[in-house]
């Protein structure tokens, strides 16, 4: 579903804690579907300090364009794999977002996400604009997520200019880890209408 509503990505959450959190089985079936009906769209394995096996057994079952790292995880870690990968940044005041940039420079990106403790990610808060690195949009790929909903979106985008935006809890309905599929048409059409703007 969401695939064909027109994203450039998916993503899959292996964390076990998450109410987002897919089975490998599950996630293949997914992962298949998809590559079958829209084999553009990236599909993203999500870990949080994962044991490296269990990364690799996941990836026996499921075919996976690219790895999300949400935890504590040094570049070698990342790059044992052998696939792109987005390592998060969980932003809270000082947080050295160019020195993560130089310690990870082996990343497809750094996604720009924001800090609740004990929570990896996902929490529907958002990050402060002001600490947005600026500086490193010509070299490395920012991604925006943190608390992002078809309301604020658009501002948010036009505020930073990020390479991508990420969205979890702010498309979901009543029920946590549920897509809501009009929550997601919007969220893309309000992105989509910044990029038409900025083209003119």
């Amino acid at each position: 579903m969401i695939a064909e509503a027109g994203v450039d990505a998916i993503g899959l959450n292996f964390y076990p804690p998450s109410p987002r959190k897919v089975s490998a089985d599950l996630a293949a079936e997914i992962s298949a579907l998809v590559a079958a009906t829209t084999p553009s769209i990236q599909r993203v394995g999500l870990f949080v300090d994962a044991e490296p096996a269990s990364i690799h057994e996941v990836l026996q079952t499921c075919a996976l364009d690219m790895l999300q790292f949400h935890g504590d995880e040094p570049p070698d870690y990342c790059e044992q794999f052998g696939l792109p990968y987005i390592k998060v940044l969980r932003m809270r005041p000082g947080t050295d977002v160019r020195g993560a940039a130089q310690r990870y420079s082996g990343a497809w990106g750094l996604l720009l996400d924001a800090f609740v403790e004990g929570l990896p990610g996902g929490t529907g808060q958002r990050i402060d604009l002001g600490q947005w690195p600026f500086e490193l949009a010509e070299s490395t790929r920012l991604v925006l997520a943190g608390g992002l909903n078809p309301d604020n979106v658009a501002a948010a985008v036009r505020a930073v200019a990020p390479f991508g935006v990420d969205a979890a809890s702010g498309v979901e309905g009543s029920e946590k880890g549920r897509k809501d599929l009009s929550a997601v048409n919007k969220f893309l059409t309000e992105v989509r209408n910044v990029r038409t703007y900025e083209d003119q």
